[in-house]
């Protein structure tokens, strides 16, 4: 018996040992980071790589990883300290990095805004329609996005009440320079079902409107798909 629970002690130490910490970040935006006091953690930023990482000579040291555009780094001080990013992207972020009695993480940073010098090309030499057509059919079937966009997760927006008993409530954002896409879920509260019409959700700035479903079950939900202009 004892020598099963060493064996999932170790088992614990080692998930813990390579816990993943994910923080999402707008460009130029601070985020306060807890790292291991004693050992490397590794930081990344998704699908991009990592160009630069600044900060005060002293405060920590710092390898590079080439090959994944990643970097090592090891407080020399028990004190927080600041570490600038800069991304192939274009991405600028700052780190507040507190050193604390943890074992060595990762940590990823997920880009919420989008790569402009990408976005803006793309949304330009494409023909406007034709660019609207290719980001909803990238998010009804959850394709790749256009170049330099940002997919955005939206979780902590509250639904909002329309007429009949309909609520929705934004999910997901595909942030564009010009255009931004948006799902939304749609729920319906009444105990009998309801046919939805696409007229319902325009608004002066939507450039298309696809529903998942016309018809929403008593109780049930389906998916909202827009293009706005910015």
């Amino acid at each position: 018996m004892l020598k099963h629970l060493g064996i999932l002690f170790c088992m614990l130490y080692a998930t813990a040992s390579f816990a993943l910490q994910t923080k999402a970040m707008r460009d130029n935006q601070t985020a306060l980071i807890k790292v291991s006091a004693k050992e490397l953690t590794r930081i990344f930023v998704e699908g991009d790589r990592i160009q630069s990482a600044r900060g005060l000579d002293g405060n920590y040291q710092l390898t590079k990883d080439e090959a994944q555009g990643a970097i090592f780094i090891k407080p020399n001080q028990s004190r927080p300290f600041n570490l600038f990013l800069t991304t192939e992207a274009g991405h600028n972020y700052t780190l507040l990095l507190t050193p604390i009695d943890i074992p060595s993480e990762v940590i990823q940073i997920k880009p919420l805004s989008p790569v402009k010098a990408k976005a803006e090309p793309w949304e330009k030499n494409t023909p406007y329609s034709d660019a609207i057509i290719q980001l909803m059919k990238t998010m009804v079937s959850a394709a790749p996005l256009p170049d330099g966009y940002a997919l955005i997760h939206v979780n902590a927006n509250k639904p909002k009440k329309l007429h009949l008993g309909i609520t929705v409530q934004l999910k997901t954002i595909y942030q564009g320079n010009e255009l931004q896409g948006e799902i939304w879920q749609v729920k319906n509260r009444h105990c009998r079902s309801m046919t939805l019409k696409k007229s319902d959700f325009y608004r002066p700035h939507v450039r298309a409107i696809a529903l998942k479903n016309n018809v929403v079950s008593n109780c049930g939900s389906t998916y909202l798909y827009r293009v706005v202009g910015r």
